[in-house]
């Protein structure tokens, strides 16, 4: 599974709990190359500390998903990581 992230642009969103805490949650937006062929735009969160990931093709790193209660989940964030070559799903979208 492929993720491209197209620019270096990062959407911030900012929440209150009710306790008034304010937290600010960044994101980037990508394409994501499902396996049935079709290409979605999807949003990557980042941690606070993370650096913006630069445009380019990402693949998933396993660690992003986990199994519990016998259900497959995936993490917030996601841990991409630059792919060796690029899907031709994704070529094909742009």
């Amino acid at each position: 599974m492929q993720i491209e992230i197209k620019g270096p642009s990062v959407l911030r969103n900012i929440t209150r709990r009710s306790d008034g805490k304010q937290f600010t949650f960044r994101e980037q937006v990508g394409l994501f190359s499902q396996p049935n062929g079709e290409v979605l735009a999807v949003q990557v969160s980042l941690e606070n500390d993370q650096a913006d990931y630069p445009p380019g093709v990402y693949q998933i790193e396993a660690q992003s998903f986990y199994v519990k209660n016998g259900k497959f989940e995936q993490r917030r964030n996601l841990s991409l990581v630059p792919a060796k070559s690029e899907s031709p799903r994704l070529q094909a979208a742009k």
